[in-house]
């Protein structure tokens, strides 16, 4: 049980002011429920537009920022209400966080703290839809939410580095009970579901293909240099696969880190060559297609808008879909890298404190609201 008080400011969306509506005095127990494994219990308040009490409607636990809150004597919770923005504080702490308030802000600005209509949801695969050492690895509450969303109209994308038939064997190894719609696989290429076979979306496949092939030709000249930079200094691994000339697997991120801005500096002196990066692992590609762009191509194929849009990853190659231009619903699980959750906590967003698919169906929730 939590003993609390609730100090109540509010915003006005108009004037873009906030004030003090009132106190709520008094001593209140809540019900508390262990939404995530660690952190403190906090109230979520509403208030619909005319009552004069906010109205508590669940009980949630912060994440490890808004712990290192606590910890300092205060702990705010957001909430929803018609004509403004709550937040509720535990008692007896005079403190309030700005920084935590401005995202709040941010987000109700944005339309991201409420209900949404959702029309396509891209998600990543490894790390963010699924876990390879959780059984189900993909939670069976996230395949429900995904086939209640595609039987009301919605299309659902995986967009991942995986080729496709890595995908799809570890697709049916998971023993998912919902198929995605579209497929993003190398971050680039499209692929669309029709029965039970998934076929290339085109133009857009033939001209990804072409203008790699092109790209790739007129940097060859200058890939032994940049492998024997790596070799002489690194223990990375360098090879060539189908999909680029110069692929690499480091020995570590901080290796990575090193072998990352030396590539991304040559890509600078090469007209649309980029690198994309995932982890230990790396390769050049074309900047033109990634994750992002390929989301926004099947936003076009369906007729979607970008406030009709969910996208949820974790990593470094998920960071070019999640873009406010592209989806006002970004959805990033715990397990996220820092440079992920700080992108989308900056456009509103929502970061879970739970891991996998299991922070990616807490987001889909808040989001239906």
């Amino acid at each position: 049980m939590v003993l609390c008080l609730h100090f109540v400011p509010s915003l006005h969306v108009e004037k873009r002011e906030v004030g003090v509506r009132e106190w709520i005095g008094g001593a209140k127990l809540l019900g508390a429920m262990s939404l995530f494994d660690r952190g403190l219990d906090v109230a979520h308040a509403v208030m619909a537009h005319g009552q004069r009490q906010p109205r508590i409607v669940e009980v949630g636990r912060v994440t490890d920022k808004g712990r290192k809150f606590a910890q300092r004597g205060g702990v705010i919770a957001p909430g929803v209400i018609e004509h403004g923005l709550v937040v509720a504080f535990l008692s007896g702490h005079n403190v309030f966080d700005r920084e935590g308030y401005g995202m709040i802000h941010g987000g109700l600005q944005r339309g991201t703290l409420r209900r949404m209509r959702i029309r396509l949801i891209s998600t990543d695969f490894d790390g963010t839809l699924h876990a390879e050492t959780e059984d189900p690895p993909v939670p069976e509450d996230l395949q429900v939410l995904l086939a209640d969303l595609q039987a009301a109209g919605a299309s659902w994308v995986i967009n991942t580095g995986r080729d496709l038939s890595g995908l799809l064997e570890a697709v049916g190894r998971a023993r998912l009970r919902v198929r995605p719609d579209f497929v993003v696989v190398v971050e680039r290429a499209i692929y669309q579901r029709q029965g039970s076979a998934y076929v290339a979306v085109e133009p857009w496949n033939g001209q990804c293909e072409r203008m790699h092939l092109e790209l790739f030709q007129r940097i060859t000249p200058d890939l032994p240099a940049l492998k024997a930079w790596v070799q002489a200094r690194f223990r990375a691994l360098i090879y060539e696969d189908n999909f680029s000339p110069f692929c690499v697997i480091a020995t570590s991120n901080g290796e990575m880190d090193a072998i990352q801005e030396h590539l991304a500096e040559y890509c600078r002196s090469v007209p649309g060559l980029d690198v994309m990066r995932n982890d230990v692992y790396s390769r050049f590609n074309h900047a033109d297609f990634n994750k992002g762009t390929a989301l926004r191509e099947v936003a076009r194929i369906l007729g979607v808008k970008a406030e009709e849009t969910v996208a949820a990853g974790d990593h470094w190659n998920d960071l070019p879909m999640l873009s406010w231009s592209l989806a006002h619903g970004l959805i990033a699980p715990a397990n996220a890298i820092e440079p992920v959750k700080a992108a989308v906590q900056r456009q509103g967003g929502y970061v879970s404190g739970q891991p996998w698919g299991h922070g990616v169906a807490r987001g889909l929730e808040r989001l239906l609201g």
